[in-house]
């Protein structure tokens, strides 16, 4: 799972979206996970 803070998260969005095409996506704060990011196709 690839790991991201949420500053660069906030900063690239795109960049985050496709990265969750291929492989889940973690948002950290401070150190804690605190969200994630999956492809559609991932959750159906």
């Amino acid at each position: 799972m690839k790991t991201m803070t949420a500053v660069e998260a906030k900063n690239s969005f795109g960049q985050v979206l496709e990265a969750a095409l291929r492989e889940p996506v973690a948002v950290t704060m401070n150190r804690p996970e605190v969200a994630a990011s999956f492809s559609i196709e991932d959750v159906g």
